[in-house]
């Protein structure tokens, strides 16, 4: 399958100890705008598909009537161990890996990452040389 990234936006919510990172992919699969949303609270994942922007929502806490858009498995794959996600070469997992890198790369790199895929199909090789252990 491939994706056709939109636009991306990734944020920082919480306090210092309670710290929450979202980030958020607008992109295009099969002629379909979608959104991939990622929550991560310390290392707990929460995953969004939506066909509106749920970003602005996510990012302010408000969490109530998202309960519909939240996702345990992606192209039947199952998004329950991140190890998991990491090891499968299966093409379908592209954006999760994508957005991950999005969530839990240091700004710079996000920024570059996601200044050389927007408006762009996203592509194995955009992605291929990050240590996703070292990162996740």
């Amino acid at each position: 399958m491939s994706y056709f990234i939109k636009n991306v936006k990734y944020g920082i919510t919480g306090g210092p100890f309670d710290e929450t990172v979202i980030a958020s992919v607008e992109f295009e699969a099969n002629e379909e705008t979608k959104y991939l949303s990622i929550v991560d609270l310390n290392g707990i994942f929460e995953f969004y598909l939506s066909d509106i922007d749920i970003y602005d929502k996510l990012i302010n806490e408000e969490y109530e009537d998202l309960g519909d858009n939240i996702i345990s498995e992606y192209n039947g794959i199952s998004l329950d161990s991140l190890d998991d996600i990491i090891e499968n070469n299966d093409d379908s997992l592209l954006l999760i890996k994508y957005a991950l890198l999005v969530l839990r790369l240091d700004e710079d790199q996000t920024n570059e990452l996601i200044n050389r895929t927007t408006n762009k199909f996203l592509t194995k090789e955009d992605i291929e040389n990050y240590d996703f252990e070292e990162i996740l």
